[in-house]
């Protein structure tokens, strides 16, 4: 009995993962957070267990759950202004007035026997 008990188990486990290996980051922690509720007390230890997901996230997916979603952005991944930042600042091109500023500064800066070649 205990050895088909550990089989169900592992059966459930592999399912469990292979499934939310398909889903997004916020469907996971939903699936998660579903299978924490129906499983009551302890459930988020166990999921975040079995599944190998941090326990704050699944407890964070069977809390929105339970909020019925609302604080979750509709057709995003994250809410604005949420996750990594760009490795890579945009930097805005310069406007044609601060590049003849720059030039007359460059001017300004320079002696006059090296604006000219003679």
């Amino acid at each position: 009995m205990e050895r088909n008990i550990m089989e169900n188990l592992q059966l459930y486990q592999h399912q469990c993962s292979v499934l939310l290996e398909k889903l997004d980051e916020q469907q996971r922690r939903h699936v998660a957070g579903l299978l924490a509720l129906t499983l009551g007390h302890g459930g988020v230890h166990f999921v975040a267990n079995l599944v190998g997901l941090d326990r704050d996230t699944v407890s964070r997916g069977k809390h929105e759950l339970l909020g019925n979603l609302t604080d979750c952005p509709v057709g995003r991944q994250r809410k604005p202004g949420a996750g990594r930042r760009s490795l890579v600042k945009k930097v805005p091109k310069p406007s044609n007035a601060s590049k003849k500023s720059f030039r007359n500064t460059l001017g300004a800066s320079r002696p006059a026997s090296a604006n000219s070649f003679g």
